[in-house]
């Protein structure tokens, strides 16, 4: 966007020349003269607060804004005012063009750059509709300022409204203080009001607290705009990026026939879905839709290519959705691209890449919309332009498209007249928003599963745990892994079997151990190790371990399940143990290959849920129980359960169901494993001799590492700290550690994860974000109880082909491993050296415990976070 500033007239300096000058001023605005732009002052970043009070419409049809202006609670002079720099806009509810819903219509077009033509409603707009020779919308701020003494002002726009502009439209004024950055929730005011009579209608889509459970306080382009009712002044259908084409057009677009559509309900969504924006990626089907009822193949609606599901839509690299913006002076925001990611001179992989990674099922459009007045229009109202404002890739033209685009399973759609009739309400019903625009684990047809724990026991030292419990869905009790009975839910039809049953034992609950690194030895020697009758996958014969049930396992005539570990408590183990269990199921065959789900029924011509062919799966909230060795049995003795760091609630702000491997979503769970001493050194490629390949290129399918290290952490607190470290760059920053690259399962080149291109989407210095409490306080790291992070993350080999840690690799105290995840700087580094003794005796407490000089709390800024 590259509109420029206005020249409207300079603000006034003093109310005794208010009167004269402003009939001057009137005349030269009606003559359509221009004055001096505004004078830009120094930026002030004392706290200070604007509030509109009222607007009117004068005889001369411009708009008069009454507001105050305070700084601790008193006013501000007229100077003051003129430091802050008020911008302010000016917009009516109108009916769209195209879609004739309500929609914003800015009143201030005076931006430098002209567009040649702005399709309101992107590509397919009739001519008539087209925006011809257009300017962008903006602020003004050379308009009459009055002081009305004590704080209280008065604000003239320049720029008049239309002659025979309508008196019963809603009109919203706008104003921030660009003078005040970063800008506060006191530094932007908007006020609606009807120049006629009446109250104001309604347009409340969205909520500024829905945006803030991710963002924090989000503050726009210069970092002085706060809340979407402002936003939206500007972000109107008439604005358009002239440096960058409309996704939603087809190749061949340039910017002067298919320019970028700023507008909010098209604009936000697109950058929400950033890296994963449908038109970065191949489309699965580009000839015409086909006739109904479809008779040969079915078109697949994008998928991208999440880890561990089909890849369906392959990336396309090079591709990416950003916006310009010089005015504000940030060029161009990329917001997502594929892009072909390495290093170590290995051979790339085309990712998601971008500013943008949108932390959970983008299909919860209650993250934004929850709340709001007008929340129901999200399901109760479809038009072209607002589904792709998410759906860019969907084609609504004639004829096959190319290679990003999908044409509209419904066939070509002219206007927004048939929508209603499949995606709300009637008897052709197809893709119902109500349901489509609903996480599978929120929809009404999922199908959740519950474990009821019984009994644990023969849980002491040498002595191998038996577990004893029950699982149900609602359809009552499941009493046979594989052949349940009824076999199917009725009403989502995903069959009821147990794909898996997996049981972890873990201890001491104060700080679990990492013995052999977490067995993982074994898989990487061996790789699937079944045994018995149970078909009992374990990864270690000495606990700590995961040990994974295949085979069908029946329950007894109480409907319960026994499971015995294949692993033993270590002879020396004492204190409390824990022992989880996790269940899933879905649409998988029992050999483990994905089948997606049915997508259309031909014999009643019906899409059915969850209406994307993806593979559903349904989970048992994961349970973790701890037993006290010296009793042996559940609920007996004295446990001491795991110390609580992190509140999950929070991290689901912004994650709203966090799964990880088949769908586990306990921390509790989570930490069981990735304890101090566990890497991801048996998901690294290997060379023949079974140590991890550094860098040697076999062949474009085997070759080394992006990184060239040996292993790398996914102790949980260092992992965690530094995937949401990212991108970022300064004090907190993972310098030391890029590429910051880890492997996943099942393990393999493809199967790198590049974590240093995240961004956390606010500020990461607030450790209250995720933090339970002050956990974040490092007098929570008590000496001799919490365990090193062990992780030869060097380029040079120790471990000789194994996944044990050898007794010279190198290790972290544990205050250091969890600051240092952050600030992983040679600078820290050095810093942290200098207090640490030889024996790995940290000395941080003096200055940085809560009572130091340089306390963690205040040097982060910690701010306590609502839950």
């Amino acid at each position: 966007m590259n509109a420029r500033r206005p020249r409207w007239m300079s603000t006034r300096d003093g109310q005794r020349r208010v009167c004269r000058r402003a009939a001057f001023a009137l005349c030269l605005a009606s003559m359509g003269w221009a004055c001096a732009a505004p004078t830009t002052g120094p930026r002030s970043s004392s706290p200070a607060s604007i509030v509109i009070t009222g607007a009117s419409v004068d005889a001369g049809r411009h708009v008069v804004v009454t507001f105050t202006v305070t700084r601790g609670g008193s006013g501000v002079p007229l100077d003051g005012v003129r430091a802050a720099q008020p911008a302010w806009t000016l917009a009516g509810l109108a009916v769209h063009p195209i879609t004739e819903l309500p929609t914003w219509k800015s009143y201030l077009l005076f931006g430098a750059d002209v567009l040649p033509r702005v399709p309101v409603a992107g590509p397919g707009t009739p001519d008539p509709f087209v925006l011809r020779d257009a300017r962008q919308p903006w602020y003004e701020d050379g308009g009459l300022v009055r002081d009305l003494e004590r704080g209280n002002f008065t604000y003239t726009y320049a720029k008049a409204l239309p002659e025979g502009y309508d008196t019963s439209q809603t009109l919203r004024v706008g104003v921030w203080l660009r003078g005040v950055t970063p800008g506060t929730e006191q530094t932007t005011s908007t006020f609606d009001f009807v120049p006629g009579s009446g109250p104001p209608q309604a347009r409340e889509l969205v909520m500024d607290e829905n945006c803030s459970s991710c963002h924090g306080l989000r503050q726009g382009h210069d970092a002085s705009r706060t809340g979407w009712k402002v936003c939206v002044t500007c972000h109107t259908y008439q604005n358009a990026d002239a440096d960058t084409v409309d996704p939603a057009a087809m190749a061949g677009a340039t910017p002067a026939t298919d320019p970028n559509p700023l507008e909010f309900g098209r604009l936000i969504p697109r950058v929400h879905r950033g890296g994963r924006l449908p038109t970065l990626y191949r489309s699965s089907w580009t000839e015409p839709a086909p006739a109904r009822p479809i008779v040969g193949p079915i078109p697949l609606p994008f998928s991208p290519p999440y880890p561990g599901m089909p890849m369906r839509n392959a990336p396309l690299p090079g591709r990416k959705f950003s916006v310009v913006d010089d005015l504000n002076g940030m060029g161009e925001v990329v917001f997502g691209a594929i892009a072909e990611l390495g290093g170590n001179g290995q051979p790339p992989l085309p990712v998601p890449s971008g500013l943008v990674h949108y932390p959970q099922d983008y299909r919860n459009c209650r993250a934004c919309h929850a709340n709001a007045a007008l929340e129901s229009d999200t399901v109760t109202v479809a038009s072209r332009p607002s589904c792709q404002g998410c759906h860019p890739d969907v084609w609504y033209g004639e004829g096959g498209t190319d290679e990003n685009h999908f044409p509209h399973a419904g066939g070509p759609q002219p206007d927004d007249t048939r929508c209603a009739d499949c995606h709300v309400a009637g008897p052709n019903l197809q893709v119902p928003i109500a349901e489509v625009h609903v996480p599978p684990y929120r929809s009404s047809s999922y199908s959740p599963l519950q474990i009821e724990l019984l009994t644990i026991e023969d849980v002491k030292p040498g002595m191998r745990p038996t577990v004893r419990f029950r699982v149900s869905d609602r359809n009552g009790p499941i009493r046979s892994m594989y052949a349940p009975s009824p076999s199917v839910d009725a009403v989502s039809g995903i069959p009821r079997r147990l794909d898996r049953m997996g049981f972890v034992l873990s201890g001491p609950s104060h700080e679990y151990q990492t013995r052999n690194n977490f067995g993982e030895e074994r898989f990487a020697a061996s790789g699937f190790d079944f045994r018995g009758p149970l078909g009992v996958w374990p990864y270690a014969d000495t606990a700590p371990s995961w040990e994974y049930v295949w085979w069908g396992i029946t329950a007894d005539a109480d409907g319960a399940f026994t499971y015995t570990f294949v692993a033993a408590i270590p002879p020396d183990a004492s204190g409390t143990w824990a022992v989880g269990i996790h269940i899933a199921r879905n649409e998988d065959t029992p050999e483990g290959q994905d089948t997606p789900t049915q997508l259309y029924d031909r014999t009643t011509d019906r899409f059915l849920w969850p209406y994307t062919g993806e593979p559903v799966m349904e989970t048992a909230p994961d349970v973790v129980a701890y037993v006290d060795l010296a009793a042996g049995r559940l609920g007996e003795g004295n446990p001491v359960p795991r110390r609580k760091v992190v509140d999950f609630d929070r991290c689901n702000r912004c994650h709203d169901r966090r799964a990880f491997h088949d769908g586990r979503t306990s921390l509790e769970l989570c930490v069981m494993c990735h304890a101090g001493g566990t890497t991801d050194w048996n998901r690294r490629p290997k060379d023949a001799s079974g140590n991890t390949n550094l860098s040697q290129v076999l062949s474009p399918d085997s070759f080394g590492t992006y990184d060239g290290i040996e292993e790398r952490s996914v102790h949980l607190k260092v992992l965690i700290h530094r995937i949401h470290t990212g991108a970022r760059i300064g004090s907190a920053s993972l310098g030391l550690s890029r590429p910051f690259t880890a492997y996943g399962w099942p393990g393999g080149q493809d199967k790198a994860f590049f974590f240093d291109e995240i961004t956390l989407p606010r500020g990461v210095d607030n450790c209250a974000i995720c933090h339970d409490g002050t956990t974040f306080e490092i007098e929570n790291i008590l000496p001799g109880l919490q365990q090193p992070t062990f992780a030869n993350e060097t380029g040079n080999r120790l471990h000789g082909g194994t996944a044990v840690h050898a007794a010279r690799e190198p290790s972290t105290p544990p205050i250091q491993a969890a600051c240092s995840a952050c600030h992983n700087t040679r600078a820290n580094a050095t810093h942290s050296s200098q207090y640490t003794t030889i024996e790995g005796v940290e000395g941080c407490l003096p200055c940085h415990g809560k009572d130091g000089t340089s306390a963690l709390s205040v040097a982060h800024g910690i701010e306590e976070v609502t839950p």
